[in-house]
């Protein structure tokens, strides 16, 4: 089961088709079976692209699926076991999570359970501010892949702003910020 991947879905400028995306290597070969694309860089498996996965399912989504649930999961492994591909594990976490700033000397330092990671000169963030961070290896909405524990913009998620996103709620350091809910 592969456990770290991205899912894009676009309908307005690629005819319905689910990008399943796993890093950011170059491709340099492709394989059809069946309605799957793979993509590979040599031997690497880049991505899975699926054709006609809106025969089976209705995405309301455009871009970047932060946490598929488990429907959509078990749909998209219906395709990948049907051509003997290797198949997708649940995601458990989005990837953004809160981080809180803890001191600023000229540059940021967000405070996490797992640490205390450092990142540039952020003018709007204050001490005690709740952040959005992106953990190492996961996509934005823009398609980018994270190669390091990451600050989140308001660019990284979909909006057209700059600067740190600071969020103003009830979530506590290391919450999930794009939460899943089953219906």
């Amino acid at each position: 089961m592969i456990e770290n991947y991205g899912i894009f879905y676009s309908y307005k400028t690629a005819r319905n088709i689910l990008t399943i995306r796993f890093n950011d290597l170059k491709i340099n070969k492709d394989i059809r079976k069946g309605s799957v694309f793979c993509f590979y860089h040599d031997d690497v498996l880049v991505s899975y692209v699926i054709d006609g996965i809106d025969k089976v399912m209705k995405i309301h989504a455009e871009g970047l699926i932060p946490a598929p649930n488990k429907v959509m999961i078990d749909l998209v492994n219906v395709f990948l076991k049907k051509e003997k591909l290797e198949q997708l594990s649940y995601k458990t976490h989005s990837g953004f999570y809160i981080g809180e700033v803890k001191n600023i000397n000229g540059i940021v330092e967000v405070k996490t359970k797992e640490g205390t990671y450092e990142f540039g000169n952020y003018f709007n963030l204050l001490d005690g501010d709740k952040v959005i961070l992106v953990k190492k290896n996961t996509f934005l909405f823009d398609g980018t892949f994270t190669n390091d524990n990451h600050l989140c913009t308001y660019k990284d998620l979909g909006i057209s702003d700059n600067g740190a996103l600071i969020i103003d709620n009830e979530l506590n350091i290391d919450d999930d910020f794009i939460t899943l809910e089953e219906k």
